[in-house]
């Protein structure tokens, strides 16, 4: 789209983004239509289900689309090409009082005499319109702004602005958007999403207007990695980035161009793989936090057999949501990485396999320095013990032994299970009597079990026999009723007779107590 030089105003062209009744279009043909009369613009809709055909009419080609249904004509008087940001924000965030809202402020009497009146909401008005010097965001999208005007005097009038969001407009060029952030010396957080924007001539032309930006997001903008990696030079300072929903697919090493980027999120892009579109980024000094949900990957692999991989050293939060990762040893390999503290891991090929509560408890122990899982914080501990127990045999099997000095599983083993002996170094290796399927038996069982206070020294233990199934919020309404205590301030444990270690608290009340490897013989502690 061209621009009238005096004013930036859009020249209709080849090109340039319209509206019509609402929907946004690129505009591929101006001319005539064979049996009509007057001009058309062929255009290509952003949704493709609002247009009718291909840029095909009568069996004669117009242009073209990239959608079988995308395109359409529509006469030039119902096509609107945008107002600047200056009017948008005036818009939005102010309201001037016209001529006839100002008359209505009297009312005129029988003799042609007038009495003022008050108008109700134009005190508001007059504060919006003197404020607009302490505006901080600036929402503009889905506005029709298509250019900045030479004499919106931004700077002057909304000098405090530190977001912008430009997103779902009629933009066209990187340049056009430059006009408005130079102007904005305090702008910290730009949004130009859904806008077709097409690339600077030099990828270094514009640094100035987008050195202060921080926080950048270009979701829906059709861009390939290559693109995004052009722009990157004009933001040398930038922290956070979201490209979601583009068309990357495979990823390069994006070297120095990155260097302070710390949040990166790739969601809703095709990714071919973990080797060709997630290693690349392993190098990225400052990266802590990288969202890869819906991208179609179905494996994780770290290159290299040290225990630690020094990829992605300080990356702290990964969300793997939505994709086909459906083999354990894959995630096994996220504890190869160094910061790892926060996984989401929602709707993956493992989630068809096992339930969500068998789901945490696995990963859980296949990683160790996770904190949080899915948001949500729960023990460890027991889902540890629990994890020992279950691939007891298979350990076993693999050539395991509980003499320490001969235990040696084979590495096929340690590939499926790399932290097993990490954790039989903590709890213990297990015992035959312990290598039961607790899937099932567990709930079968009843545990004899002693439960004691230190709070009631004189009361002598309680023997019991409990399901292994029992919940934690029933075990703590039986204690309740034992010793008379308030069940909100009850703190419940339990000391194995045969794992020496700390007490193992019973701290999520929807749990079984078989989730936390008590066994019979062992007592149970109760504190208030």
């Amino acid at each position: 789209m061209g621009t009238d030089g005096a004013c930036n105003v859009p020249v209709l062209s080849i090109g340039s983004r319209v509206q019509c009744d609402g929907h946004i279009a690129t505009v591929k043909y101006i001319g005539q239509v064979t049996g009509t009369k007057g001009e058309w613009l062929g255009v290509e809709w952003d949704d493709p289900s609002r247009g009718k055909h291909d840029g095909s009419h009568n069996q004669s080609r117009y242009f073209i689309t990239s959608h079988p249904t995308s395109g359409s004509f529509v006469r030039l008087g119902k096509i609107s090409t945008g107002i600047s940001v200056s009017d948008a924000i005036h818009e939005k965030y102010s309201q001037p009082i016209d001529v006839a809202s100002q008359e209505a402020m009297f009312v005129r009497g029988v003799r042609g005499s007038t009495k003022a009146v008050e108008f109700v909401g134009a005190d508001k008005i007059r504060k919006q319109q003197s404020k607009l010097n302490l505006l901080k965001t600036a929402v503009l999208d889905h506005m029709s702004v298509s250019y900045v005007s030479p004499d919106s005097l931004l700077e002057k009038h909304m000098p405090d602005i530190t977001e912008l969001d430009l997103s779902a407009n009629l933009f066209t060029s990187w340049e056009m958007v430059s006009m408005a952030t130079v102007q904005l010396k305090n702008l910290r957080i730009l949004n130009v999403s859904n806008n077709a924007l097409n690339l600077p001539p030099d990828d270094m032309s514009l640094i100035r207007c987008f050195s202060q930006v921080t926080s950048l997001t270009m979701n829906r903008m059709r861009y390939t990695w290559e693109q995004v990696l052009y722009l990157m030079p004009m933001f040398p300072h930038l922290e956070q980035l979201y490209i979601s929903f583009n068309d990357i697919t495979t990823l390069s090493d994006p070297g120095n161009s990155m260097a302070s980027l710390q949040s990166l999120v790739l969601e809703g892009n095709p990714l071919t793989g973990w080797s060709e579109s997630v290693l690349p980024l392993g190098d990225l000094p400052c990266l802590t936090e990288l969202n890869l949900n819906s991208t179609g990957l179905t494996e994780i692999s770290f290159p290299g057999r040290d225990r630690k991989t020094t990829l992605f050293e300080h990356l702290k939060v990964l969300y793997l949501s939505n994709n086909e990762i459906g083999s354990w040893r894959d995630v096994s390999a996220l504890d190869r990485l160094q910061s790892l503290q926060e996984l989401t891991f929602h709707s993956n090929a493992l989630s068809r396999i096992v339930n969500q509560v068998a789901l945490y408890d696995e990963i859980v122990c296949r990683v160790a320095g996770l904190q949080l899982l899915n948001r949500s914080r729960e023990d460890r501990q027991g889902a540890e013990i629990v994890y020992v127990k279950k691939y007891g045999r298979d350990w076993l099997a693999a050539g395991g032994r509980r003499e320490s000095k001969t235990n040696n599983p084979s590495a096929e083993f340690l590939l499926d299970h790399p932290r097993y002996e990490e954790l039989i170094a903590k709890y213990g290796a297990p015992e035959d009597y312990e290598l039961i399927k607790a899937d099932s038996t567990l709930r079968k069982i009843l545990l004899e079990v002693m439960i004691e206070s230190p709070n009631v020294p004189e009361m002598k233990a309680i023997h019991k026999k409990l399901p292994g199934s029992m919940t934690v919020q029933k075990l703590r309404g039986l204690v309740q009723r034992l010793y008379h205590a308030n069940p909100a301030s009850l703190n419940i444990a339990y000391v194995s007779t045969k794992v020496p270690g700390p007490n193992v608290d019973f701290d999520n009340d929807m749990r079984q107590m078989s989730f936390y490897g008590i066994e019979s013989g062992d007592t149970i502690l109760v504190k208030w």
